[in-house]
C-alpha cells in the first residue's frame, strides 16, 4: 500500500459492507474508515476485494460486515 512507501504509519479500523452476489462476486461495497480519511487506504480495500469471489449461488450471499484492524509500526 502506498502509505508504508510514504513513511506514514496508522493504526485503526476498517469496517467493510458488501454484497455478495449469486455470480459469488462482491457487489456494492462500502469502506467506514474514519482513521483513514483522506489516505489511499478505502480505495486500495475496495480495489482488492473487487477482485474476490466467494462460492456462486442461485440465491446469492446476501450482505456482509467485516472489520479490519490495522496497526501501524
Amino acid at each position: 500500500m502506498s502509505m508504508a512507501r510514504t513513511g506514514q504509519a496508522h493504526s485503526g479500523k476498517a469496517v467493510v459492507s458488501f454484497a455478495i452476489g449469486a455470480d459469488g462476486k462482491p457487489a456494492r461495497l462500502q469502506v467506514d474508515a474514519p482513521s483513514f480519511q483522506d489516505t489511499p487506504l478505502p480505495g486500495c480495500v475496495t480495489a482488492q476485494m473487487s477482485r474476490w469471489e466467494f462460492p456462486k449461488s442461485q440465491k446469492g450471499g446476501g450482505q456482509v460486515s467485516y472489520p479490519f484492524v490495522f496497526m501501524g509500526s
